[in-house]
């Protein structure tokens, strides 16, 4: 069953409610993410940024035995999910990548002093006419440079493991804890 295992239903659970999305049926497998606009639980902006990521959590909490504690370590269990979607492409997952990447934003937020940036505060996003959702970015304190970790969830689910949200997390603390101290003189 991949690289998490299901939780067993207990008689008491309810099904979920059927949300076949059949517009999703025409979108061929393998599809990547052309910029659609998303379907999402909360409005696209810096400030829906905890609540998408807590949906993320709670859609895979209560189904899988992950562990979504918006901790580093938790990025390897974000990794496993994602790898469920590569086959289906990012077109048809999107709405649960551009979440998951929100959710790997909030990690570093909420633990470790990065903050969020709009789409419209990265030059590179307009000069390339991306779209929207992948501009999402963090960057780290007393740092200008942006990581663009929601477009890094939809680059997981598009190339494998080589883009692995894990990896990605270990590095930017890494950088983080080799930047020196700016000086105070």
């Amino acid at each position: 069953m991949g690289l998490f295992n299901r939780r067993k239903k207990k008689p008491a659970d309810e099904p979920l409610p059927n949300a076949r999305q059949e517009w999703k049926d025409e979108i061929p497998w393998g599809t990547v993410y052309g910029g659609r606009e998303l379907d999402l639980p909360a409005p696209l902006e810096i400030a829906s940024a905890p609540a998408l990521a807590q949906w993320f959590v709670d859609v895979f909490a209560g189904e899988t035995d992950v562990t979504l504690d918006y901790s580093v370590r938790s990025l390897e269990d974000v990794d496993s999910i994602l790898a469920e979607f590569e086959e289906r492409g990012s077109e048809r997952t999107a709405e649960v990548t551009a979440c998951a990447g929100f959710y790997a934003g909030e990690v570093f937020v909420r633990n470790h002093g990065f903050r969020w940036h709009a789409p419209e505060e990265n030059p590179l996003m307009q000069e390339f006419d991306a779209p929207r959702a992948l501009g999402f970015a963090i960057s780290a304190p007393g740092d200008d440079a942006q990581s663009n970790i929601v477009n890094k969830a939809f680059k997981r689910v598009e190339n494998g493991d080589e883009d692995s949200l894990a990896f990605f997390g270990r590095f930017l603390l890494a950088d983080l804890r080799s930047t020196p101290e700016p000086d105070a003189s």
